[in-house]
């Protein structure tokens, strides 16, 4: 307790957050000698939570000495890509027509497509490197991590972590809030992903 250290991989001033009040979360551009100054040695901690395991933090991970547990709370488009390579599996039928309405033809597009050969392999490499390290999945769906085991043969563990997305605990001290919740009830309500990536299949929605 009271020993935590809290980086947001950012250079955003603290004037910037909007919904973080606690003084101890530092915001720091992964990389940077104020960051590298503030985590320090990776060996000294029990546990390390990552929120979105992204690119630049896996050299980072595959290299952590034994020692601490490595906490994944998993995002999904920290995993789930790049989303070509997964497309089968995330995309609905509509989606897939839209996307491949756009694909570049021609000889331009041959040389695009193997370019993105070439970095997703890359990619692919580092990440697997990178989740080889990894001790446990946060997540609320056990479908997404049978799905990463399946695809690396990893041995992390799966833990349940759920965000309440705002329709819980956050309202339950405001009764004009829990009120207009209650307007919901029987009812089927459908929360569309925010981010309008091909991924939500918006246009199935």
């Amino acid at each position: 307790p009271d020993q935590n250290v809290y980086v947001i991989r950012d250079s955003a001033s603290r004037s910037e957050l909007k919904h973080i009040k606690s003084p101890k979360a530092i915001c720091a551009a992964w990389g940077s000698k104020e960051c590298e100054e503030l985590v320090g040695d990776p060996g000294r901690y029990r546990k390390i939570f990552i929120h979105y395991l992204g690119p630049e933090l896996f050299r980072w991970v595959a290299d952590m000495p034994a020692g601490p547990k490595v906490m994944w709370i998993f995002w999904g488009g920290d995993y789930f890509f790049p989303p070509k390579m997964y497309a089968k599996g995330s995309y609905d039928e509509a989606t897939r027509g839209l996307l491949a309405e756009r694909q570049v033809r021609g000889v331009r597009g041959v040389a695009e497509r193997l370019r993105t050969f070439q970095h997703d392999v890359r990619w692919q490499a580092r990440k697997r490197a990178a989740l080889a390290r990894v001790d446990y999945m946060l997540h609320w769906n056990v479908l997404d991590f049978d799905a990463v085991t399946r695809d690396t043969g990893w041995s992390a563990k799966y833990l349940p972590f759920d965000y309440d997305g705002g329709l819980l605990l956050e309202h339950e001290s405001d009764p004009a809030a829990r009120a207009r919740w209650q307007r919901f009830d029987q009812r089927r309500v459908v929360l569309l992903g925010n981010s309008g990536t091909p991924s939500n299949n918006h246009l199935t929605v």
